[in-house]
């Protein structure tokens, strides 16, 4: 039985097409609540062997669903010592943790304690951190001591206003907090605040409530059939709904095991599936992340790459998303470890909206994000704000409406407004169309920089980069328009080469564009194709969950 069914949680209604967040539960209290006094702890007493069960592993060790409880306990009462009504009470506690253990005891002490977790990165510069402690008016820092020096460089006017933790220190304390009665969480209690990857304007602040996150799990847990015996080698960055939401929590709310790595090293995770144990059974992570494990195989012996292909044989799950999929690294990963990737659409805002099937590999369309998760509403709507969504193959901006979608933007109460259509859809800002023959949806590009508008058409930049990854000589690429007074915007390409070696590439002359237009000629309309191109040594910048900034590229090489 599902670990969520044991503790007597009912799964998710179907919801109708206008429908925003709406009472999911039959049970007055909300699933996610649970975390008021420790999800660990149900799940611990759910059955069995469960609490002595890995609930995470990291560098470190085995943490168990028992130890997990405990340390959740102790870290609430450490941060309700001090409140006048032992509740946060939505106050913000921001955190830095290593993807580790010591993360999730602090989040969900967070949870636990009635506050709102805001999660940050040591990827961001001390001015970005300081931006979101300011901006989320936190009132306690808990950090881990692996990132004391960070901490060290932020602002003495940002430190002198919080209460500063060190988790470390505060769970390997002899002495035992007071016993502190649980706080009562409401559903509707804010609980988390993510900051967008800023890659088309200032970050805003996402917040979720309990009820939104329950929904979030809840929908992949059942879609994606998590059970206690999944085990996932989680990779990805814990400031991202990825990481935080699909991985990590997901794992936690089935009873299964996370396996974290500190960071992710394409090398070294080969070498873990390799030399195993072979128990893992879900890996998600980036397109990135895939071409860099495509890349070190590439550099592997004959002998230690068969070793690689049959080590793929332990998954049963591999999920690929946060940015488009290449065609080309969609086809070669299936070459090389067998998996058909399941490619999903979501944002910060809405957790996951769409995703291929997980059950039958044979349905998962190349270059389609799949069908709607259950619950999620979608419509198209074109640029004068018209419903275009019966209009099979008909591109417009994707709407989503449902429970999993966000509450609000931060302290933004107009951005929040202007981010919906009728108080229910939320605008995403990316180009979408359903294929007339099935009914998939494929994501043609963010709005603001994948949608081109060359010479009096629209062009989705996705698009052409897939078709250009397809060259044997282009290793990476990103499709930019840059001004231009008579098409409006230029179509460019920002192009890596892939290394030379041995043979007939030592003899080629560097890529051109009359090269690059023969290439495209055969393969997409001449209004598509590349103007110009920009041929750089390195690859093409990403954030960390491989999205890339077109704006900033435009103004580096274009000013």
């Amino acid at each position: 039985m599902p670990v969520l069914a044991a503790l007597g949680l009912t799964p998710i209604c179907r919801l109708p097409n206008t429908c925003r967040p709406v009472a999911l539960w039959t049970q007055a209290q909300s699933r996610w609540s649970v975390l008021s006094r420790g999800l660990a702890y149900e799940l611990a007493n759910a059955g069995g062997d469960l609490a002595n069960k890995p609930a995470i592993v990291d560098a470190q060790g085995e943490h168990s669903y028992a130890r997990l409880q405990h340390d959740i306990t102790k870290l609430r009462n450490s941060l309700l010592a001090q409140t006048k009504d032992h509740n946060l009470k939505e106050e913000r506690v921001a955190y830095l943790c290593p993807n580790g253990y010591h993360y999730v005891p602090t989040q969900w002490s967070i949870w636990a304690s009635g506050g709102i977790a805001v999660p940050l990165s040591h990827l961001h510069p001390p001015a970005e951190m300081e931006y979101f402690i300011r901006d989320s008016q936190a009132s306690t820092l808990i950090y881990h001591p692996a990132f004391e020096s960070t901490i060290e460089k932020l602002s003495p006017a940002v430190l002198s206003g919080l209460r500063v933790m060190n988790v470390v220190d505060a769970l390997s304390s002899a002495q035992e907090t007071p016993h502190i009665e649980e706080p009562k969480i409401s559903p509707d209690q804010r609980a988390l605040i993510i900051y967008t990857s800023g890659t088309t304007g200032k970050p805003k602040g996402v917040v979720t409530t309990h009820n939104i996150i329950a929904t979030q799990v809840d929908i992949l847990v059942s879609s994606w059939n998590w059970t206690v015996t999944d085990r996932i080698h989680h990779v990805l960055p814990l400031h991202h709904v990825h990481g935080v939401i699909n991985a990590l929590n997901c794992g936690l709310a089935s009873g299964a095991t996370v396996e974290m790595a500190p960071k992710f090293d394409a090398d070294k995770v080969w070498k873990r599936w390799i030399e195993g144990p072979h128990n893992l059974t879900l890996f998600m992570a980036v397109p990135a992340m895939y071409s860099k494990l495509v890349q070190a195989y590439d550099k592997m012996s004959p002998e230690n790459q068969a070793r690689a292909r049959e080590a793929c044989f332990q998954f049963r799950l591999m999920v690929s998303g946060s940015s488009a999929l290449p065609s080309p690294l969609f086809n070669r990963w299936r070459e090389i470890s067998g998996h058909v990737l399941l490619e999903r659409y979501g944002m910060t805002e809405i957790g996951m909206a769409l995703g291929n099937s997980a059950s039958d590999p044979e349905l998962r369309k190349e270059g389609s994000v799949g069908y709607p998760f259950p619950g999620v509403a979608l419509r198209l709507h074109d640029e004068q704000g018209n419903d275009v969504t019966s209009l099979h193959d008909t591109p417009g901006e994707l709407l989503v409406a449902g429970p999993s979608v966000f509450k609000e933007y931060w302290n933004l109460p107009e951005k929040t407004a202007e981010a919906f259509t009728d108080q229910v859809w939320f605008k995403t800002g990316d180009t979408a169309a359903q294929d007339t023959t099935d009914g998939t949806w494929r994501i043609l590009g963010r709005n603001s920089q994948d949608i081109l508008k060359s010479g009096g058409y629209k062009i989705s930049a996705l698009e052409i980069e897939r078709e250009l990854l397809a060259h044997p000589r282009i290793a990476d690429v990103a499709v930019v328009g840059v001004s231009d007074d008579v098409l409006g915007q230029r179509i460019t390409a920002i192009i890596k080469e892939k290394p030379k070696v041995e043979g007939e590439l030592e003899q080629l002359s560097p890529l051109t564009e009359e090269i690059i237009y023969q290439f495209c000629e055969p393969r997409m309309a001449k209004y598509k194709i590349p103007r110009a191109i920009k041929v750089i040594d390195y690859d093409v910048p990403r954030n960390a969950m491989g999205k890339i900034n077109k704006k900033d590229l435009v103004r580096r090489f274009f000013g």
